[in-house]
């Protein structure tokens, strides 16, 4: 590792998080790298979160920003804005980053100075923290990081990334209209001033939560990271693409995967209860694929139908 030891800024938007901000929070003071600035969103919480943050202001230095609720991106943004640190590390109030985390993240940019930003593996808690023995994995190189993020998957996670502030600014930082697609929104934008990467390392501990989510909100989860997908591949001059094309496309790459395809079969037959079965195998194992929540909400409503009408960009009607 490079003797240079730059600021490392962590920001953690928080909202309704006392039941787990102090463990998150813990996690980055107890990390192996120094010197590292922790700033705390408060995204217009109700419950105690305050109250938790104003005391870790007090006993260990951290800095709070309060804002009305506004969403992740927004509260994110206000981080980056008020952030001194050469490199930023994104982290949910809810989940837990490995001692080491924040110092194999910035031994790998400080020794490739081409890219903007490194996420890492994933491995899956419940939302007492107990283990689930799974591991999420994204690929390594930027060229199938970039493949499978014009493909419509998200293949650096947003809550173990850490990227360069100062590419992060110029490209304009998280777009707050994409609220639900936030992260692939900013790695496809971020991806024309740099190159990508993950580390084989696992280097966060991700809570599953059994918060449930409404036909409206899953809908417009995968519109949203539908649209994002086509409005990155006209930013990278590839044409957009239907939803059947983009299917096809993440078919074709290997992004869909044995599970997926025996539910959609099921789907098409109309057997939405071993549909949903599998379906919700696949939400569990990859919680950032808007598609695996599309295709669960369908089989939960025995849907045949799409959900939105798709709309080529440039067309109103």
């Amino acid at each position: 590792m490079s003797d240079r030891h730059p600021l490392v800024t962590a920001i953690v938007p928080c909202f309704n998080s006392e039941a787990y901000v102090r463990e998150a929070l813990g996690s980055l003071l107890k990390q192996t790298y120094r010197p590292i600035e922790i700033i705390a969103i408060n995204d217009g919480s109700t419950d105690s979160t305050a109250e938790i943050l104003k005391e870790y202001q007090q006993l260990y230095g951290i800095q709070v920003i309060e804002q009305e609720n506004q969403g992740v991106a927004s509260a994110s943004n206000h981080g980056i804005q008020a952030s001194k640190g050469e490199f930023i590390v994104r982290m949910d109030s809810d989940d837990v980053s490995l001692p080491t985390r924040v110092e194999k993240q910035v031994r790998f940019l400080t020794s490739h100075p081409e890219v903007v930003v490194v996420g890492g593996r994933l491995r899956y808690m419940d939302e007492a923290g107990n283990d689930l023995n799974r591991v999420l994995k994204y690929p390594l190189k930027h060229d199938e990081i970039l493949k499978q993020l014009l493909g419509g998957r998200t293949a650096v996670g947003g809550p173990v990334a850490m990227f360069r502030r100062d590419a992060c600014i110029a490209c304009g930082m998280y777009r707050e209209g994409a609220q639900v697609a936030e992260d692939l929104d900013l790695w496809l934008r971020m991806s024309k001033f740099g190159r990508l990467a993950n580390l084989r390392d696992i280097l966060i501990n991700y809570r599953i939560r059994s918060n449930s989510l409404s036909r409206a909100d899953l809908t417009k989860t995968y519109s949203a990271t539908f649209e994002t997908t086509n409005e990155g591949r006209l930013l990278h001059g590839l044409p957009p693409l239907s939803p059947a094309e983009m299917l096809q496309l993440q078919l074709s790459l290997g992004l869909v995967e044995a599970p997926r395809i025996s539910g959609l079969k099921h789907l098409d037959n109309k057997e939405f209860r071993l549909a949903r079965r599998l379906f919700w195998s696949e939400c569990l194992k990859q919680p950032f694929d808007a598609g695996n929540w599309y295709l669960l909400l369908k089989s939960c409503f025995g849907i045949s139908q799409p959900l939105f009408r798709y709309r080529k960009p440039g067309h109103d009607q």
